[in-house]
């Protein structure tokens, strides 16, 4: 709760308010400033007034020069932060993108926002609305950096891509992202899509957060997501005037026109500097003219001038003028593609064709290795020339993102420039690398795991930088999933999906891999590959298993079953095997559980698969510590673990020793188990898998019960609910 404080400024304009005895109210309606501000700023909410607040609210006080002056040092002093209650599964979400290097103009709209009072009894809701490239992302991102103290529970964004390449995001898509970010745990998120958006706004109640909703295509993509309470202020921009919007929902809309000539000339001045554009007015106020005052295509000329030191702004204004006939267009779309094709023409052509190529990736980025996939060769020096000329941003060290408008129209000449056989050939090039990259970080994570093709290279160090690219890289590689279906290349479609699945188990993302294995098994099915098939109903299974849907993870199985048996195929035949005694074992089948996992050890013992065979008697011991027989358990697990290291596989060697865990507290000897369950956490926590370092704290906690030592096992209950906030729900395997 806040309190009285609110830091120097807060208490000094308490005091002031006092001594005239003002209330909030009367303080509000003579200085303009809102009285949720007054009061957000006199508990501390907002710790860093605007200049211009301060001003008003001195004016209003009618302070002496000397009570003035104290009270303008106040705001100017560093302010304590706000006394937000912790907690442990609702973090403080910090989602909003980079602010821009160069803003300019925008104050009265600025303002606007600023006053906004949401002390009503529903949600403020501004729609910010103009053309495309006038800024609309800037503007809302901007502000959302300047009023960050104002929103003490986080801010939200989300781009819904509701113009550009790309497929739109419906809200159920977007909401499941705002409650991870929100720290619902995924266990607590229901299957049914409106009841995860009444969740949604449930969790909103109370609280104040700044929900951005960047790039709508209409009012119905964006209504689902507005929430039901006062404390929260969203902004929606689109290119849509979004009028229903503002009828149903109270929204209030900011228009974005064109900068003005001053703000566009200062945008150019300090883009390219002052000094390169002295002497030059009329050139200056020509490409102003000739842009019609749209920042991003300002920021394109500009990209030039930067990019070639020697260019006057006059030949720039010559060349507009005498070039480009279309570029004064009435059109927007026709003057974008005028200043983007301008731009596109003075690429090398190599570096040309790899911006064309660069639309072929659906994912939100890429990375130097994709750039250099799609360029068919090192791609270092084009990737510079594109950051030049504007056409390309490095979001992030060797991560580099392309604006919507500028990927449309790459994707526009890309069709209309490359023979469709070199667009498959790009596709393809993109496929493979990620393909390459993301089998050898699977490998690196799952050394003993059957590859599907060659084993790849040696790319990664160590479980640590494997996982790390695979989180860099997982929302590419979905997208890539659903682009490889959607090409024709099935076989990269469930090999991908076959490369992400150790990873998505470790970090819990369940309903990730069920989208990407459900895609997968419908190419391969389409292209009759009973390989993927096979791969992606066992991909299928562990997803739908750890949400606790054993009957439909029963049924893939049974499928992957009989396909691996019609093709002969005894890995196969023992992996589904496995995986049928373990579902069998969470539905309290006890006796059909130990048929198909004995089943399983004969089929693993045959092929001579060690570490499958330590699988199997891992998962049967389980089965003895579910019946109360502690000594088989006992038994089996201990064997497994020295087989696990035979073969040197600690993550086996862990689940081995948590089984092994669970024996020994069943034999009545907790000191025992927790040095077991601890071995187990470690080894988790090192591996990067959070799942089942969860997992083994739980268990850990209760052999700390069961030893007499409540502190140590609260400690280790606290460490299994703060992972699980973060993943899926976990299986209850007691």
């Amino acid at each position: 709760m806040l309190g009285e404080g609110g830091g120097l400024f807060g208490q000094a304009l308490r005091t002031a308010r006092r001594r005239c005895g003002l209330t909030q109210e009367e303080l509000a309606a003579d200085s303009g400033v809102s009285v949720r501000n007054i009061r957000d700023l006199e508990t501390g909410r907002i710790a860093r007034p605007r200049p211009a607040t301060v001003r008003r609210l001195a004016e209003a006080l009618g302070l002496s020069n000397d009570d003035r002056t104290s009270f303008l040092t106040a705001a100017a002093s560093p302010a304590e932060p706000p006394a937000v209650a912790p907690s442990r599964h609702r973090p403080r979400p910090a989602q909003m993108p980079a602010d821009t290097a160069v803003f300019v103009g925008r104050t009265a709209e600025l303002t606007e926002l600023d006053i906004s009072d949401d002390a009503g009894k529903l949600p403020v809701v501004w729609t910010v609305t103009g053309p495309a490239g006038v800024g609309k992302t800037c503007f809302a991102v901007h502000w959302a950096h300047s009023a960050v103290d104002r929103f003490p529970d986080g801010q939200l964004y989300v781009n819904l891509r509701g113009y550009g390449p790309g497929e739109q995001v419906p809200p159920t898509e977007a909401v499941r992202g705002f409650l991870d970010a929100l720290g619902v745990p995924p266990h607590a998120v229901p299957d049914d899509p409106a009841a995860q958006l009444s969740l949604f706004r449930s969790v909103l109640a109370g609280k104040h957060i700044l929900i951005v909703l960047d790039n709508a295509r209409d009012a119905a993509q964006v209504r689902p997501l507005l929430p039901g309470t006062a404390g929260c202020v969203v902004v929606v921009t689109s290119r849509n005037p979004l009028h229903g919007l503002v009828a149903t929902a109270g929204a209030r809309p900011i228009r974005l026109e064109m900068l003005s000539t001053a703000d566009a000339a200062g945008l150019l001045t300090r883009r390219v500097g002052a000094a390169r554009l002295d002497g030059d007015t009329d050139a200056v106020r020509a490409i102003i003219d000739r842009c019609q005052r749209l920042p991003l295509a300002l920021a394109v000329v500009a990209g030039r001038l930067v990019s070639e030191p020697m260019l006057t702004a006059t030949r720039v204004a010559g060349d507009l003028a005498a070039g480009m006939p279309a570029f004064a267009s009435d059109d927007e779309h026709t003057d974008l593609r005028s200043v983007f094709s301008w731009s596109y023409r003075i690429l090398s052509p190599w570096a040309a064709r790899l911006f064309r190529l660069l639309s072929l990736n659906p994912g939100p980025d890429v990375s130097e290795m994709a750039a250099e996939a799609l360029a068919g060769g090192p791609a270092t020096e084009l990737v510079a020339e594109l950051i030049r000329t504007q056409l390309l941003t490095e979001r992030a060290p060797g991560r580099y993102t392309m604006h919507d408008l500028l990927r449309s129209y790459a994707s526009e000449q890309c069709l209309r420039t490359d023979d469709p056989a070199e667009i498959r050939a790009g596709r393809a090039r993109l496929l493979d690398a990620h393909l390459l990259w993301s089998s050898a970080a699977a490998q690196t994570l799952e050394p003993f795991r059957e590859p599907v093709d060659e084993r790849a290279p040696d790319l990664f160090a160590d479980d640590d930088t494997a996982m790390t690219w695979l989180a860099a890289e997982r929302a590419n590689l979905l997208a890539l999933v659903t682009m490889a279906a959607d090409q024709g290349f099935p076989g990269r479609t469930w090999r991908l999906a076959w490369a992400l699945t150790t990873f998505m188990q470790r970090r819990g993302h369940w309903y990730d891999l069920i989208r990407a294995h459900q895609i997968a098994l419908e190419a391969a099915r389409r292209a009759g590959d009973i390989r993927g098939e096979i791969h992606a109903h066992r991909g299928l299974a562990r997803a739908l298993f750890r949400l606790e849907r054993f009957d439909e993870a029963r049924v893939h199985l049974d499928l992957a079953l009989a396909q691996a048996t019609s093709l002969d195929d005894v890995l196969g035949m023992a992996r589904a095997r496995h995986g049928l005694g373990y579902t069998a074992q969470q539905q309290g089948r006890q006796d059909e559980a130990f048929e198909h996992l004995s089943e399983a050890r004969r089929l693993f013992e045959g092929a001579q698969n060690v570490e499958g065979v330590a699988d199997a008697m891992t998962s049967i011991a389980w089965c003895h510590t579910l019946l109360g027989q502690s000594a088989e358990a006992r038994d089996n697990a201990q064997k497994a673990v020295e087989l696990f290291i035979t073969v040197r596989n600690r993550h086996g060697q862990a689940v081995a020793l948590d089984t092994l865990g669970r024996a020994y507290a069943g034999l009545g000897d907790p000191r025992r188990a927790v040095t077991h369950h601890q071995q187990a956490r470690q080894v988790f926590h090192e591996l990067g898998d959070r799942y089942s370092e969860a997992e083994a704290s739980r268990h850990l906690a209760e052999a700390h019960e069961a030893a007499g030592d409540p502190v140590a096992a609260q400690n280790a209950w606290q460490r299994s609910d703060s992972i699980l906030a973060g993943v899926d729900k976990p299986v209850a395997r007691s």
